[in-house]
C-alpha cells in the first residue's frame, strides 16, 4: 500500500509533543497541523498504523482531534478486529482509551440504528419540518425525538437538519437542536458546517453557527 507524502513526513517527525512541553514552539504545532490537513481520506491500513502512533500524551492544542478524525476514516474499510489492533498501537493511554470508547459507542449506535432509529428517523422524515405554530406541533414529534439516543450518526443528522422550523424557538425545536448537535464530535468540522447550511431556517442556521463558533456545543 502506498503512503501519502504528508504521512511519510509525519512519520519522520515522530510522535506529537504534548502541549505541556515547555520547549514546544508554534512552528512545531503549525507543522503537524499543516501536514495533517494535506492528508486525503480515507487512509489505508498502513497509513493508519503510522498515524495512530503520533498521538500526544494528552493534547496539542486541538491538533490531536484532526489526527483522530483522520485515523477514524479507516474504520469502514477494515474489520472491527483489525481496527482494534490498530488502536492498541496508540502510545497514549488517554487517547487509546478515547479511541476504544468511541469504537464501542459506534458499535452500539450501529446496533441501535438497526433496531430503533431507522423507524424513528423515517417517521420524523415523513412528518417533515416542525411547524412554526406551537398548536400545530404533534406530540409525535416529541415522542420520536425522545426515542433517539445521542450521539446521532451523520446520516441521521442529514435528516434532522431539514426538520428545523422557520422561526419557532420553543422547547421542541431546542430538543431537535441539542439532538442535532450531538453529531458535532463525531464528524469533521467542515462536514458539520456543510450540514448547517442545509437548514431550511435562516434563523436556526445562524443560531447553530453561533453556538458552534462560541464553543457552546457540549
Amino acid at each position: 500500500m502506498n503512503i501519502q507524502p504528508p504521512i511519510q513526513e509525519l512519520e519522520l517527525l515522530g510522535r506529537m509533543p504534548d502541549e505541556s512541553n515547555d520547549n514546544l514552539t508554534n512552528e512545531q504545532i503549525d507543522l503537524y497541523s499543516s501536514l495533517l490537513d494535506k492528508v486525503n481520506k480515507p487512509i489505508n491500513k498502513n497509513e493508519a498504523a503510522i498515524l495512530v502512533k503520533l498521538f500526544p500524551e494528552s493534547g496539542l492544542y486541538g491538533v490531536q482531534w484532526t489526527l483522530l478524525h483522520l485515523f477514524e476514516s479507516i474504520y469502514s474499510t477494515i474489520s472491527v478486529n483489525e481496527y482494534r489492533e490498530l488502536i492498541a498501537l496508540c502510545p497514549s493511554d488517554e487517547w487509546r482509551e478515547n479511541l476504544e470508547i468511541r469504537l464501542e459507542n459506534g458499535l452500539k449506535r450501529l446496533k441501535r440504528l438497526d433496531e430503533l432509529s431507522p423507524s424513528a428517523i423515517a417517521q420524523l422524515k415523513e412528518l417533515g419540518q416542525i411547524p412554526d405554530e406551537p398548536e400545530d406541533i404533534s406530540e409525535q414529534y416529541i415522542d420520536l425525538l425522545d426515542s433517539i439516543k445521542q450521539p446521532i450518526s451523520l446520516e441521521e443528522a442529514k435528516i434532522l437538519i431539514e426538520l428545523f422550523p422557520n422561526d419557532n424557538f420553543n422547547g421542541v425545536a431546542w430538543k431537535l437542536a441539542y439532538l442535532f448537535e450531538s453529531v458535532f464530535h463525531q464528524i469533521d468540522l467542515s462536514v458539520y458546517k456543510s450540514l448547517i447550511e442545509k437548514c431550511p431556517s435562516n434563523e436556526w442556521k445562524e443560531l447553530l453557527n453561533n453556538r458552534m463558533e462560541k464553543g457552546l456545543i457540549k
